[in-house]
């Protein structure tokens, strides 16, 4: 990049704000196209959103589908396809989420983690953990997430699946619930 575009070496903008629809501005931009006009890169690199200098939003790049990892600086998925952090996450050993498998999704909490994490990201695709804490959906297809059946909150097992959790939970084969208060 030039970092002489300016009149000032060292500037990017024109003192006579001339270059005003060449830029994204503050108080936002009139006469966008969707699809020529965006907010983004132009190369295979992730992109980070940052809040008080630490990452809030990661967006990474992948021909398949790409990941969106939300929420604490930490959390993190696998290389893979399609994987979604939607936030939580705290600094701590075990706080932070993770998705290790293609299209596996974290809605938030803290240390919950989607997919096998053994080394493969396609054996155990697509599985989901809603929130909480301490949570693992580790089979493929295996989701734990609250479940509203009749009028209340109501803790059920399906399928062979294991949860110790007194909690409110819905989980299948391969999701498991720590003992760890809600």
């Amino acid at each position: 990049m030039n970092a002489n575009i300016g009149t000032t070496p060292g500037t990017v903008a024109a003192g006579d704000h001339k270059h005003d629809a060449a830029y994204w501005k503050l108080d936002g931009n009139s006469g966008t196209t969707a699809g020529s006009n965006f907010l983004g890169t132009s190369d295979n690199q992730a992109l980070e959103l940052k809040v008080n200098n630490r990452r809030a939003l990661r967006l990474e790049p992948n021909a398949t589908s790409p990941n969106i990892i939300g929420g604490y600086n930490g959390n993190s998925v696998t290389a893979g396809f399609g994987a979604t952090i939607g936030g939580g996450g705290q600094s701590g050993a075990g706080s932070n989420n993770r998705v290790t498998d293609n299209y596996g999704t974290v809605g938030g909490g803290a240390g919950n983690q989607a997919g096998d994490a053994a080394g493969a990201t396609s054996d155990r695709t697509y599985a989901t953990v809603a929130g909480g804490f301490e949570n693992t959906a580790s089979g493929p297809y295996a989701h734990l997430l609250p479940r509203k059946r009749g009028g209340g909150w109501r803790h059920q097992q399906h399928r062979g699946s294991r949860s110790r959790s007194l909690h409110p939970v819905w989980v299948t084969a391969g999701a498991t619930r720590s003992d760890s208060p809600c």
